[in-house]
């Protein structure tokens, strides 16, 4: 039981900390490029 916990919280975490790094990467080419309008 222990190691399915384990193996389930370092989904979560791994999940959360690739998010993280998106958003931060995002925010870094928003700053460099200006806003593109794209309508769909």
């Amino acid at each position: 039981m222990a190691e399915i916990l384990v193996t389930l919280l370092t989904s979560v975490m791994a999940n959360i900390i690739s998010y993280r790094i998106c958003k931060w990467l995002d925010g870094k080419n928003r700053q460099q490029q200006p806003e593109q309008n794209s309508s769909l």
